[in-house]
């Protein structure tokens, strides 16, 4: 995950502004802001969930083009 993006910036919002975080999620995530073992341990904690993982991730895909003489 990288620090500066947008995903990351709503979790450490929300870590930091909601009660509705599990404290040792929110600890995490408030001490990944100046640690990478602590970011590595939020990536962990967030990936877990293939929902979560799927709404974080890209997607590659294939364009077929179909070229040739149009007449």
């Amino acid at each position: 995950m990288w620090v500066d993006n947008v995903y990351y910036d709503t979790l450490v919002c929300i870590a930091t502004h909601s009660a509705n975080v599990e404290q040792g999620l929110r600890q995490a995530i408030l001490d990944s802001v100046t640690s990478d073992e602590a970011l590595e341990m939020v990536e962990s904690m967030i990936f877990e969930d293939p929902e979560t993982r799927s709404l974080v991730g890209t997607t590659r895909a294939i364009d077929i083009v179909g070229g040739g003489v149009k007449a």
